[in-house]
């Protein structure tokens, strides 16, 4: 078969009849590194026609992968143009006499070309596979450390329930009496058993929120009812220590879509952390205001920076990791903003909802 040169028309000399076919597949250079598709029209046991949008910058020697195909056809472009090409089916000794002339070669530097469509392509391909590989690689790792991670917080829970439940008998002088100095180191024992405790469970919630194993079912409600409900639920900790809170709503009603349950979780780590950085007898502010089609929840408070000793603020670290899990969840991020002589204000955004 050849092509005459002065026309379009392929003038084909084959002997062979070929077959009508309409079978997919995907054609590729001999490296494999991109596979493009394409149509086989017709076909027969020495060659192909093949229908694509990529023809024209199709290499010479070529591999066509059928669909349900085990294995691929290598073959030579005898004729193409910009739709269409003729396919010359090639034998393993007709490759293998290709391969070597292929490495005898040696192109000169001076005379090499531009890169063509086709290598342009194949190396965006290459590009893009390594970076999949390298993104699933990392996420892979990331999930091993998270499935780690709650084995280890796993494990802890029994052993610090028993040393708990076992701290408690001790107190209560059920096993044998305890002098009164000994008292107070088991007492402070206690206490950290219990902080130890509350640790691992917290860790294991911000664990859950990150695989997404923890439920988070954003609906329309009311936040402004939600963040009063909130104030009054969490009473306890201003009482605790010895600081007041005030609420202050002028955005009225304010509907958003989030999960009550999860946004309870956050106002309540918000207001404990301000609680816990105040100075006795000051005021820890709760707000909700507009700000442009969005409702900002904000928590300020007037002290200098958290109060809370090592344990407590291990606590507060966890909690707001807890919070940003949640609120990256509802597409918001936690804020927060210090100034010196003016306290801390901790604050999110929600979308408002008409």
């Amino acid at each position: 078969m050849r092509q005459d040169s002065t026309t379009d028309l392929v003038y084909e000399y084959r002997q062979e009849p070929r077959k009508k076919a309409l079978i997919h597949a995907f054609v590729s250079d001999r490296a494999n590194s991109t596979d493009l598709k394409c149509v086989i029209r017709d076909i027969s046991r020495s060659g192909c026609r093949i229908a694509s949008s990529y023809i024209e910058h199709l290499p010479r020697i070529i591999e066509i992968f059928p669909v349900g195909f085990d294995k691929p056809l290598t073959g030579r472009i005898v004729w193409r143009n910009s739709k269409v090409a003729g396919i010359e089916f090639l034998s393993a000794a007709e490759v293998a006499a290709y391969d070597r002339e292929k490495v005898k070669a040696k192109p000169d530097p001076r005379s090499a070309k531009p890169a063509g469509f086709f290598t342009r392509l194949q190396s965006f391909a290459s590009l893009y596979r390594s970076a999949g590989q390298k993104k699933r690689a990392e996420n892979a790792a990331q999930e091993q450390q998270r499935e780690f991670g709650k084995r280890v917080l796993r494990g802890l829970r029994n052993p610090l329930a028993a040393l708990k439940n076992l701290l408690v008998l001790l107190l209560g002088d059920t096993i044998r009496p305890i002098p009164k100095r000994a008292k107070s180191v088991i007492q402070a024992a206690h206490e950290n058993a219990k902080k130890a405790e509350t640790l691992v469970e917290e860790g294991l919630r911000v664990q859950n929120i990150e695989s997404g194993q923890l439920p988070c079912n954003p609906l329309p409600l009311d936040i402004a009812e939600l963040v009063e409900n909130a104030l009054l639920t969490n009473t306890g900790h201003a009482a605790k220590y010895g600081v007041r809170f005030e609420l202050n709503k002028d955005a009225g009603k304010a509907m958003v879509n989030a999960d009550a349950m999860r946004m309870d979780d956050v106002l309540a780590y918000m207001l404990a952390h301000a609680a816990k950085s105040s100075p006795a007898g000051e005021t820890v502010t709760l707000a909700l205001t507009r700000e442009d089609g969005a409702i900002r929840i904000l928590v300020s408070d007037r002290g200098m920076g958290s109060l809370a000793g090592p344990g407590e603020s291990d606590n507060l670290e966890l909690g707001f990791d807890i919070c940003r899990a949640i609120l990256d969840k509802h597409g918001s991020s936690l804020q927060t903003e210090t100034r010196a002589g003016t306290g801390t204000a901790v604050w999110f955004e929600l979308p408002e909802i008409k």
